[in-house]
């Protein structure tokens, strides 16, 4: 199985269509999206948003800002991939 649903498929994928929207629109806990990705939710073709400066710590201190901590999950995209 997976999950991959379609938004044609009746409240439920209503409900992914609205987790999918919620994190493109950064509305989205860190944890909710670990909790998805946990399960292999489908992001469909959401894409992260691009770093807003070429130096991570300045992305890592704008994500503290925002959610206030540093764990960064995999699934936020080009903060994750800095070493």
């Amino acid at each position: 199985g997976d999950c991959s649903v379609p938004q044609k498929q009746g409240s439920l994928g209503a409900w992914v269509s609205n987790q999918r929207a919620a994190r493109r629109g950064d509305k989205m806990s860190d944890e909710r999206v670990r909790k998805l990705d946990d399960i292999g939710f489908d992001w469909g073709t959401a894409r992260p948003k691009p770093p807003s400066s070429d130096d991570p710590l300045d992305e890592l201190a704008e994500h503290m800002a925002r959610h206030g901590d540093c764990g960064v999950s995999q699934s936020q995209g080009s903060i994750y991939e800095y070493e």
